[in-house]
């Protein structure tokens, strides 16, 4: 499988842009706030499954409040297509699954899979699919996409976060959470851990309002805003903090754990 394009409009920074893959050995290179990092977020959320932890919120899916272009006051839905090629000495299983579960023969010895997201203001996510340029229906595209994502067929590393294990490695916090606990416990971990979450937005609202009082004459043109952060803290309590001021939000880099 290699990926021939990615199509954004309204995602983050990258408003109306298409990047096209060779079909060799890739680099992403740019300066700062060009876009980089948003296009490994695209890749992780076509390819990485949903974590089946029990405290993972929101990891893997789209948020459309956090993933919008910032500067657009316009509530436009974010669309993002990308542009897949199989081919059948390469692709054999894949293939046939999609013939099998689409009701289809794919003749081609190379096909072209197309798979386009939008995203509305709540949060509702309409996907679309085709092969070889001919639409495929709604049930069989959710399966075809959810294939892709149980297939772990990408490794992402982002070495500019921290990679903590939490009691085990990766692998093996699945296997404990998943045979040796219980659908109680499980619940009762989610629920501790939304317990957490909101303590921890309360405690950014007061650094939210110390913060403006820091910042003074400042103030009268931008507003501070403390974030707190997803999933389970393990040692550390990064809190994001942004400036934002009428148009865009100009993220400020806070080392984990700092107050």
């Amino acid at each position: 499988m290699r990926i021939k394009s990615i199509s954004t409009k309204n995602y983050r920074t990258l408003q109306d842009l298409t990047i096209n893959f060779s079909n060799g050995y890739c680099t992403i290179s740019g300066r700062n706030n060009a876009g980089k990092s948003c296009l490994i977020r695209l890749l992780s959320k076509l390819f990485e499954e949903e974590s089946s932890l029990p405290w993972a919120i929101n990891q893997g899916g789209f948020e459309y409040k956090l993933e919008k272009t910032q500067w657009l006051k316009d509530k436009f839905p974010i669309n993002i297509t990308y542009t897949l090629e199989l081919t059948k000495p390469e692709d054999p299983a894949l293939i046939s699954f999609i013939e099998k579960i689409a009701t289809i023969t794919i003749p081609n010895e190379i096909v072209a899979l197309v798979i386009s997201y939008s995203i509305t203001e709540s949060d509702t996510v309409d996907v679309t699919m085709s092969v070889d340029q001919n639409k495929i229906d709604e049930q069989a595209t959710k399966e075809i996409d959810k294939k892709l994502k149980d297939s772990n067929i990408m490794f992402l590393y982002n070495s500019t976060t921290s990679h903590e294990a939490l009691y085990y490695g990766h692998s093996r916090t699945r296997l404990f959470y998943d045979f040796m606990m219980s659908a109680d416990e499980k619940r009762a971990l989610s629920n501790a851990q939304k317990t957490i979450q909101q303590k921890m937005r309360r405690l950014a609202k007061d650094h939210t309002r110390r913060l403006s009082n820091i910042l003074g004459r400042l103030a009268e043109k931008y507003d501070v805003e403390a974030s707190t952060p997803e999933g389970l803290a393990m040692g550390r309590m990064p809190i994001s903090i942004n400036l934002k001021d009428q148009n865009v939000d100009v993220p400020l880099s806070v080392r984990p754990g700092s107050s």
